[in-house]
């Protein structure tokens, strides 16, 4: 990270916070409509990317798309467009961690990994938020067919306020045949670059309830290709070879949800959302994160 204090048109720079392979992001700070200020995040394509007509229209309608969704699970869009030649997109600013760092905190905190409760408020709200995307249509009714395929710990985030935000949609259009996204969180089909629907999120976020759950990565790999193998042909381990009091009904949600052929698996996020509701109503595991995440508000 690295303090800045330039302008960008109506938004005040205030931390460069990361690079990636298309864009800059920048903390960033704007006054609202009763005077008072707000921090953002921005999104800043880099110069030779704003260069390519192909990959700006690209961005602009996914960012567009993404201005669709409004929903407590997702992170908001604010605002898109161009400023002095250069393009960018304006996020809500999430104060909290994604699961990688609520994983590793926990961790240097003595736990093997984060309470059951945790993980199933952090997935039911993911897969609220996914399902919402999932169904969400146009103005005019169409269906939007969006797919987000790069469900990952890093795309997760939860706020110190106890809010779970699902982040970087890739807006691919279901039917789409995209293998971008991690790999040891794809889908088998994800994987072979087939045809992608919303079942190939809902595998990706079984890969999540397995991991927060059981303690331990699901496809551990040295590179991408042998991720990718594993992905398409390693036989799921049973939750109970590490867990031996793993929930029977627990299991039965994680093992569906990772079914290697689609049609073995929840047909909607929603659907496996009610799935691990009704696990949490029997076995009293309603909790609110917000208790449980301000106790992690001074983690570095």
């Amino acid at each position: 990270m690295s303090v800045t204090t330039a302008r960008f048109g109506k938004y005040q720079l205030l931390e460069h916070l990361a690079s990636g392979g298309m864009a800059d992001i920048y903390l960033a700070r704007a006054a609202t409509m009763n005077g008072a200020e707000r921090l953002l995040v921005i999104k800043r394509i880099h110069a030779e990317k704003a260069q390519d007509p192909r990959f700006v229209e690209l961005f602009m309608r996914e960012a567009r798309m993404a201005a669709l969704l409004e929903h407590p699970n997702l992170v908001q869009t604010y605002d898109v467009g161009r400023i002095e030649g250069e393009y960018f997109l304006v996020m809500e600013y999430l104060h909290g961690l994604d699961l990688q760092q609520l994983v590793l905190a926990c961790q240097r905190r003595g736990m093997v990994k984060p309470p059951l409760s945790v993980s199933l408020a952090v997935l039911r709200a993911l897969l609220a938020g996914l399902h919402y995307a999932h169904d969400r249509r146009d103005f005019d009714g169409t269906p939007l067919g969006i797919i987000h395929r790069d469900v990952t710990p890093q795309n997760v985030r939860v706020t110190f306020d106890g809010a779970v935000k699902l982040l970087d949609f890739g807006l691919v259009a279901a039917g789409a045949t995209a293998v971008a996204g991690k790999a040891p969180y794809m889908s088998p089909e994800q994987a072979r670059g087939d045809l992608l629907d919303r079942r190939s999120d809902i595998f990706s976020a079984g890969i999540l309830l397995y991991e927060l759950t059981v303690g331990r990565r699901l496809y551990r790999a040295q590179v991408d290709l042998e991720a990718r193998q594993r992905v398409l042909h390693e036989p799921t381990p049973d939750p109970r070879q590490f867990v031996s009091d793993y929930p029977e009904m627990l299991r039965g949600v994680v093992m569906r949800a990772l079914a290697k052929d689609p049609d073995g698996r929840f047909e909607t996020a929603g659907e496996m959302e009610t799935a691990l509701a009704a696990f949490c109503r029997q076995h009293g595991l309603e909790r609110p994160l917000r208790s449980f995440m301000k106790d992690f508000e001074d983690t570095p």
